[in-house]
C-alpha cells in the first residue's frame, strides 16, 4: 500500500494494486472511502492522453473540456477522482505535474 498526497497536496490517500486487474484507492477522512479502478480503464486513460499536456480538471462537477477530470466523468463509473489519479500517474512515472496541468509522457 502506498500513501500519497492528492494533486493539490491538501490530503492523503492510499492505493494498491490489489491484483493485476484493478487498483484499490482509499481516500477521505480516515480513508473510509474506497474506489476500485479497473486496470484496463487506467491503461485507456494513459493511452488517451499519451504525449499530451492537459488540465488535470479536479473540479467535482465542471472540469475543463479536454481535462483528465472530464475524461473520468465521461468514461468511468466512479466519482470524480482526478485529484487522486493525477498523483498516481506522477508517482508511477506516466506523467509530470506543472501547476494545474499534467504532462503525459
Amino acid at each position: 500500500m502506498k500513501r500519497l498526497k492528492t494533486w493539490g497536496e491538501r490530503t492523503y490517500f492510499e492505493y494498491e494494486d490489489s491484483d493485476s486487474s484493478k487498483i484499490s484507492i482509499y481516500y477521505g477522512t480516515d480513508l473510509k472511502w474506497k474506489v476500485e479502478l479497473h486496470r484496463s480503464d487506467y491503461e485507456k486513460l494513459i493511452k488517451e492522453f499519451s504525449g499530451k499536456t492537459v488540465p488535470i480538471g479536479t473540479s467535482l462537477d465542471k472540469p475543463p473540456v479536454g481535462s483528465v477530470g472530464e475524461w473520468i466523468m465521461k468514461n468511468l463509473k466512479t466519482s470524480q477522482i482526478a485529484y487522486i489519479l493525477g498523483a498516481i500517474l506522477v508517482e508511477e512515472g506516466y506523467a509530470t505535474k506543472n501547476g494545474s496541468e499534467i504532462i503525459f509522457k
